[in-house]
């Protein structure tokens, strides 16, 4: 990519951009304190350089955007507000603001595939639209209407509109530089798990303080998952400089301790299933025996570790898995009744209302055994559940088809795609057993992760630049 050269003007103008963002920490300092002022100072200057960078290089400026999300995610302790049906983050206005930019580019561009022979992308594209309208549809059912289109907004719109950004504005020689973003972001929120640990004086094993930045480390986990997958892929595979290689190896080993010390369970899980998919080829095939067999051996006691987090603890006198169970059958109930959908952001609500009705659904010889959890979810703890109740069934299979498609995609090219395979791999699985959402709390990181993985596959198959028709 072309340099980009700063003039006098620009100078200036970042100049003011900085003296803008300590007066925002400045009016939030005796609110927020030292350190959350001190954050909210980098993440306004951040995103305020990137808008201004947006003006003269979206690609860059996208790169910055990526970089800055761990810090983003900061701001939302004084920035993170309703305005008519909007849900209003740092995130939420940069990807509007570069959407109404690419608009033209997006526009032409889904237009001129009705006319190619790229069926695969024009149906992508179609059940994208379906899932958006179904999703926004779903509101309707709320008892909030305004509430629900505002959590549509932030968890459904944005992150398309951010994917379908990328796509316009990058190419295949460009992908390296995304995957870089992604590994300077997510080694950032690793080396700040690892100081939040240090700091207090807590051993690995302490859960209590870890965040990662991201409010719930099982966000952070989600993300490390979906990541590791393209460290691997650029760390067995090409031509490196020894320098570069020993980056992306240190990069990886850092991310892969993170994982382990977050011990959550369905990105555990995901990442030993996901793996192995990274050693399909021909010059890693004993690699690939080797931890098939190992797979074997160790399944069982590996399984029965990870799931019971190296404890003795019975399952079913865990809180954690019986509040996920009642979670399944609350859903069903939930469902019975509003198959369309409760509207985003309501699950929490709605759970409180049906959670006896989940209980006495429950088979009665298995609720005398089980500890009942003593506290009312905010969430399905699954993201299928989670669609199915608040955006409504016809979401939930849409997007699955979107996740089929994109696999399909993935694998004609399988050599370019081997990457993306594994972190839908391990998304489907961490969204089976983990908590996660579209949006929690407005942290919509997981979320935009994906839909940049489904745009990357999407420039890796592309045999034409984004400025004319595709092929």
């Amino acid at each position: 990519m072309r340099a980009f050269n700063l003039t006098k003007v620009h100078i200036i103008n970042l100049f003011i951009l900085i003296v803008f963002s300590s007066v925002i920490s400045l009016l939030n300092f005796s609110r927020l304190g030292v350190k959350d002022s001190a954050m909210l100072f980098m993440a306004t200057a951040l995103i305020t350089v990137a808008i201004y960078l947006a003006y003269k290089d979206k690609k860059k400026s996208l790169l910055l955007f990526i970089v800055s999300l761990p810090i983003l995610v900061t701001a939302r302790k004084a920035f993170y507000f309703d305005f008519l049906v909007f849900k209003i983050t740092y995130e939420t206005i940069y990807i509007t603001f570069v959407f109404i930019l690419s608009f033209r580019d997006i526009l032409e561009w889904c237009k001129s595939l009705y006319s190619s022979q790229n069926k695969r992308t024009l149906n992508f594209i179609i059940y994208v639209a379906i899932f958006g309208i179904f999703a926004i549809n779903s509101s309707i059912y709320s008892l909030d209407i305004i509430r629900s289109l505002g959590y549509t907004f932030i968890s459904v719109i944005v992150p398309i509109m951010f994917m379908l950004c990328v796509i316009i504005n990058f190419k295949k020689e460009d992908i390296n530089s995304i995957y870089y973003a992604l590994f300077i972001q997510i080694s950032f929120s690793s080396l700040y798990g690892f100081y939040q640990i240090f700091s207090n004086g807590k051993s690995l094993s302490d859960r209590s303080v870890l965040t990662f930045g991201y409010h719930n480390v099982n966000i952070f986990a989600g993300l490390v998952i979906l990541l590791i997958p393209f460290m691997m892929e650029m760390f067995f595979y090409g031509k490196r400089r020894i320098f570069e290689r020993v980056l992306i190896g240190g990069t990886l080993l850092l991310n892969t301790a993170a994982l382990y010390i977050t011990f959550t369970r369905g990105a555990l899980l995901a990442f030993l299933i996901s793996v192995p998919v990274i050693f399909i080829s021909k010059r890693y095939k004993w690699m690939l025996y080797g931890i098939g067999a190992i797979g074997i051996v160790a399944a069982k006691p590996g399984f029965s570790y990870i799931v019971h987090r190296g404890t003795s603890t019975s399952l079913f006198s865990n809180e954690s898995t019986i509040a996920r169970i009642q979670s399944f059958f609350t859903s069903g109930k939930i469902f019975e009744s509003l198959p369309f959908g409760v509207g985003a952001g309501n699950f929490a609500e709605f759970y409180k209302a049906f959670s006896i009705k989940g209980y006495l659904g429950m088979p009665e010889g298995f609720r005398t055994e089980i500890l009942v959890a003593s506290y009312n979810l905010e969430a399905a703890h699954n993201l299928w559940l989670q669609i199915i109740v608040e955006l409504g069934i016809v979401c939930a299979v849409v997007f699955l088809v979107i996740i089929i498609n994109r696999l399909k995609m993935s694998i004609k090219s399988f050599s370019s795609n081997r990457p993306a395979i594994s972190a839908i791999l391990a998304y489907l699985v961490f969204s089976l057993l983990t908590g996660v959402e579209f949006e929690h709390k407005g942290v919509i990181t997981i979320t935009l992760v994906i839909w940049l993985i489904f745009g990357i596959i999407e420039i890796n198959n592309g045999e034409c630049s984004y400025d004319k028709k595709p092929c």
